[in-house]
């Protein structure tokens, strides 16, 4: 009360706001008391003055017990993304931090994601949280001048068990960072933030050989506490990787890197295999290597997910390879019926001319003399063995059945009693065949192939509307 009047006093504010808890018989009542400077239009008064309200807060419905003013006024760094990672709510500390770090202003609805360059890193952390998980993270930014170290908290946001979002709590530990930096290795005070940390902390001196860990170390590696100090480095690193570890150690000994990260497949028994994100940083006391912190970190869930992922990339990949295969075969089968077709087309033409040919021959006898006549029915002889061709109807469905396996056996389907005849021409029409090429083929004229065609419609029972080409062409 005195400390709120003094700074009305002195002009420091004109109000303040306090609480007082009493006992009202069986419970505790809260009076919410407000003090103002007093404005005395008549200068009756000295300066001095103020004006003193008292009133009960039964129901807490004042705004100073609403979780908006609590947020609002808090020291931390608070906002909340849905769980399409788009913004909901924030407080002032959070809109300060972000443009100030990332020249970002926030809006309410838009995605928060910290930079086009931390994008998958922060949807990595909200997807963790949103699996029902909770993320304790130290991040170090170095703006111009100036450097931020945040202490950030990610927990669910639930609605009645379920998970709607990730709550945001961040704050600035520079200063700590500075204390813990100098002091590590010791019992010192943030010795609760170390034990109570999600990540897998571990700390090693300068023979790589660990001198404490946290408890969530414990947890990812399954080690007994009991048996600290038989653990060794190489008892997490696999074997395949143990000579780059070896030599990136090396570089931090020699200054040349300040700290290096990995992953790794670390098996917890002969079934269950647990994927980590493994980092080492140096410790150093006068430019000299006191020893190594280690952190690990859980990704098995976000590993799985990526593999799943990988997996359907391949999958598809391969079917696109599949298709594609097929799509170059068909082509090449269907070249070779054209080829096939165009071959035919040119026999059935020789046909035509060498039938042509022996009936002017044939005509031609009576006019003739004897000796030639012998000649002439010699020719004609030849003519006629000759012209013996037909449209090599086997050989075409042979290469039509590799292309269109199904498709004869799909129009039995539709018509039993089809013919033989029939599932040519349906041949014919599926390799793009026009009237003229078909009747060519089959030295008819094209009335008998468009009769053909009408015959089979209505055999598959196609409707007056439905084209028969492009009933085939479907198949």
């Amino acid at each position: 009360f005195k400390h709120a009047i003094g700074e009305i006093n002195k002009g420091t504010k004109d109000e303040d706001v306090f609480f007082v808890k009493r006992k009202n018989k069986a419970y505790v009542e809260t009076i919410v008391v407000t003090i103002t400077r007093h404005n005395d239009s008549q200068q009756k008064w000295s300066n001095a003055v103020v004006n003193l309200t008292c009133e009960k807060a039964k129901d807490f419905s004042s705004d100073f017990f609403t979780p908006n003013f609590v947020l609002q006024n808090s020291p931390l760094q608070v906002f909340v993304v849905n769980i399409d990672y788009k913004l909901v709510y924030f407080n002032q500390k959070a809109a300060t931090f972000i443009r100030d770090v990332f020249q970002q202003d926030l809006a309410l609805g838009e995605r928060v994601f910290f930079g086009e360059e931390s994008e998958d890193e922060w949807r990595n952390y909200f997807d963790v949280v949103m699996q029902g998980g909770d993320l304790i993270l130290e991040k170090n930014y170095q703006i111009d001048s100036k450097e931020y170290y945040n202490l950030i908290t990610l927990v669910p946001m639930k609605d009645q068990g379920v998970v709607e979002g990730c709550i945001f709590y961040g704050k600035d530990i520079l200063d700590l960072k500075k204390v813990e930096e100098a002091l590590f290795g010791r019992e010192q005070e943030n010795k609760y933030l170390f034990e109570n940390n999600l990540l897998g902390i571990g700390l090693l001196d300068e023979n790589l050989e660990f001198t404490t860990v946290n408890e969530s170390f414990y947890r990812l590696t399954s080690f007994r506490k009991k048996e600290l100090t038989r653990f060794k480095i190489e008892d997490l690193i696999e074997e395949s990787k143990r000579s780059w570890f070896d030599e990136q150690i090396l570089e931090i000994n020699e200054y040349k890197i300040s700290e290096f990260t990995s992953d790794l497949d670390f098996s917890l028994n002969q079934k269950e295999v647990r994927h980590l994100h493994l980092e080492v940083k140096g410790l150093f006391d006068d430019k000299k290597n006191t020893g190594y912190i280690l952190t690990i970190f859980d990704v098995t869930q976000q590993k799985k997910a990526q593999q799943k992922e990988q997996e359907i990339i391949d999958l598809k990949y391969k079917e696109e390879l599949i298709l594609e295969q097929q799509k170059k075969l068909q082509e090449e089968l269907d070249a070779k019926i054209r080829e096939l077709t165009s071959n035919l087309m040119l026999i059935s033409q020789k046909n035509n001319l060498l039938k042509s040919a022996g009936e002017k021959l044939k005509d031609a006898l009576s006019k003739m003399n004897d000796t030639t006549k012998k000649d002439i029915k010699k020719l004609i002889s030849i003519i006629d063995r000759q012209g013996i061709f037909d449209d090599n109807w086997e050989d075409i469905k042979v290469h039509f059945v590799k292309v269109n396996p199904e498709f004869f056996n799909t129009i039995k389907k539709h018509s039993p009693d089809i013919s033989e005849n029939d599932l040519k021409h349906c041949a014919y029409l599926k390799i793009g065949l026009s009237t003229k090429e078909t009747a060519e083929l089959l030295s008819v004229l094209p009335k008998t192939v468009e009769m053909a065609r009408y015959r089979i419609k209505k055999k598959l029972k196609l409707s007056r509307e439905q084209k028969l080409s492009d009933f085939i062409r479907k198949i």
